[in-house]
């Protein structure tokens, strides 16, 4: 059962019993009131009719005195009227009496020997009043008057209290629920829900309740724990968000450092050795006296050996990166320098290059880091293109947030999709780290591996992000660097 019901209950009924002894108090006074009017009435009556009667009969008019006797019967029909003699016999009653005729002679001898006039109130009930007629030889005059006149007053008196009392309870009930449901149960529900949504992980409700109440201190101190608690969470989340960071600068420091070792070992036991071979395949290569078989060998040779020599020097480009050598770098031109020198390998592969630059700002950057970054991207968007694909290389101004709770500022942002078989999303925050490729099973493959990790590599330096995600038309990966631009900015004019 609710507050509001339950309370309104038991105060209507308290309510309702102390109207009821009150009311029954009032009904006993007024029990007690009318029986000392009614007895009063009535003696005043038998006065008046005794004094008529008597003279009546004194003067001889007998027949006035049955008239007056018929005239009360007109008035008052619940009044019965009988005149004994000393014997006892009727001399004369009003109309309609005959019922009570035994009870008036009982109440005439009970009274007998008593001259003065009396009222009482009979056990059944009703009222009657004696008193001694002088002038009738010693008779008697009775007259009764029953108790139902004054029993309906008292229903009458008895209904309406017991009405009264219960729209008193109605009233003071229904009034008991409005407060309770406005004051009591409706702060009552919102400290439910805060706390439900407290307990779900919100920590953003508030519940603001007006007024200088209990309940409105009570929400006071709920809102301050809350935002007590909400401040923590984010201080926690914070914190644990930037010993996350930690720890992975931290491992990615370590894989950098065994990369530089395995680099610098490579170049010095294998750097040597691998120029003597490729400078001997070159030269078998150049010989017309060879078989082609042999200088067609001897290709292949100066291939795989440049192969590993890029490798190598890839390895160091991880390993020892300089710090950029920072400038003003229009973005447009830089962009045409890229696509000119992929523009052969996008026609071999089969692949569409579309490129799009906006009016974009003048970024202070490593004119040389930029072009490194923009190869990498579209020769990995190249190589995940199928035959017939499109690359698209999207260059416009944008903003970015350098921390997670950091204000966004301006940027320029390098957009580059392509129609492969994408990134799946269990491996996306992997595929920056060194050596770590996402191409296998299905995917044939491709590359070192070490092309993201150089480019996150440069864009951290420069003060950027880069993140990997899913092409918006449905297939193939999306891959979206951010450089902060520099204050104040100088727009250059795009082109498409």
């Amino acid at each position: 059962m609710r507050l509001a019901t339950s309370l309104g209950i038991w105060l209507a009924g308290l309510t309702g019993i102390i109207l009821g002894v009150h009311g029954w108090a009032q009904l006993s006074a007024e029990r007690t009131d009318l029986t000392s009017a009614a007895r009063r009435e009535l003696v005043l009556l038998a006065t008046a009719v005794r004094g008529a009667v008597e003279n009546a009969v004194r003067d001889g008019q007998e027949p006035d005195a049955a008239a007056l006797l018929e005239q009360l019967e007109l008035r008052d029909p619940a009044v019965d009227i009988f005149v004994f003699d000393s014997a006892g016999s009727v001399l004369g009653s009003s109309r309609g009496s005959e019922p009570n005729l035994d009870l008036a002679r009982s109440v005439a001898r009970a009274s007998a020997g008593t001259d003065a006039l009396q009222s009482e109130h009979l056990p059944s009930g009703d009222f009657v009043a004696t008193a001694p007629l002088r002038a009738a030889g010693g008779g008697r005059l009775v007259i009764l008057r029953p108790s139902n006149a004054l029993l309906a007053d008292l229903q009458a008196e008895l209904r309406a209290t017991v009405v009264s009392i219960g729209v008193v309870i109605a009233a003071l009930w229904t009034g008991i629920w409005v407060v309770v449901r406005l004051r009591v149960h409706h702060p009552m529900r919102r400290f439910i829900t805060e706390m439900r949504r407290i307990r779900g992980g919100d920590l953003s409700g508030r519940l603001a309740l007006p007024g200088r109440d209990e309940f409105a201190e009570l929400a006071r101190e709920f809102d301050a724990m809350a935002e007590a608690l909400e401040r923590t969470r984010q201080q926690l989340t914070q914190e644990a968000d930037a010993r996350s960071r930690l720890e992975q600068d931290m491992e990615r420091a370590n894989r950098m450092a065994t990369v530089g070792e395995l680099a610098a070992t490579l170049a010095h036991e294998i750097g040597s050795p691998l120029q003597v071979l490729n400078g001997r395949a070159r030269d078998l290569e150049a010989r017309s006296d060879l078989p082609n078989d042999a200088r067609r060998s001897a290709s292949i040779l100066v291939e795989q050996t440049d192969r590993v020599h890029h490798i190598v020097e890839r390895l160091l480009d991880v390993a020892r990166r300089k710090t950029p050598e920072l400038r003003p770098v229009d973005v447009r031109e830089t962009v045409q320098t890229v696509v000119e020198l992929l523009s052969c390998q996008a026609r071999r592969a089969g692949v569409t290059l579309v490129v799009d630059v906006h009016a974009v700002p003048v970024l202070e950057c490593d004119p040389a880091q930029l072009q490194q970054v923009l190869l990498n991207l579209l020769q990995n968007a190249l190589r995940a293109s199928p035959r017939g694909g499109t690359v698209r290389l999207t260059v416009e101004s944008s903003s970015f947030p350098r921390a997670p709770d950091s204000r966004p500022q301006p940027s320029v942002a390098i957009v580059v999709d392509d129609d492969g078989m994408g990134i799946p999303e269990t491996i996306r925050g992997r595929i920056f780290e060194p050596f770590f490729s996402a191409w296998g099973g299905e995917r044939p493959a491709r590359g070192t591996g070490l092309g993201l990790s150089v480019v996150r590599s440069i864009v951290v330096e420069h003060g950027g992000t880069v993140s990997a995600g899913e092409n918006p038309a449905g297939r193939g990966a999306r891959l979206v660097v951010h450089l902060p631009v520099p204050t104040p900015a100088r727009a250059l004019a795009g082109v498409a």
